[in-house]
């Protein structure tokens, strides 16, 4: 599925993303354009927290692009998932 996220009036570079799951065993995420077409490397979010610190993979997201968060597989029956984005503004 993808869902979308909110507008950024500034563009951004996403570093790092940690997630964590509640219940189940996993679930996989990215971030891509609303298109699908630019999407980041995958991080498998667990019950102990996964990380990604080293974001390469589509990771300059221009002004007013609007993203979404992708999720891919799905391990057990996940009730809730957290995560957070981290990373560089660059001013527009």
């Amino acid at each position: 599925g993808r869902i979308p996220l909110p507008l950024q009036r500034d563009g951004i570079i996403i570093r790092e993303i940690f997630c964590s799951v509640d219940t189940g065993t996993s679930i996989v995420i990215n971030f891509s354009n609303l298109a699908g077409t630019a999407d980041t490397e995958t991080v498998t979010c667990d019950s102990d927290g996964a990380s990604d610190t080293d974001i390469t993979t589509n990771s300059v997201v221009t002004a007013a692009t609007q993203m979404s968060l992708e999720i891919g597989a799905i391990t057990g029956t996940v009730d809730y998932l957290s995560f957070s984005v981290w990373g560089h503004i660059i001013r527009e």
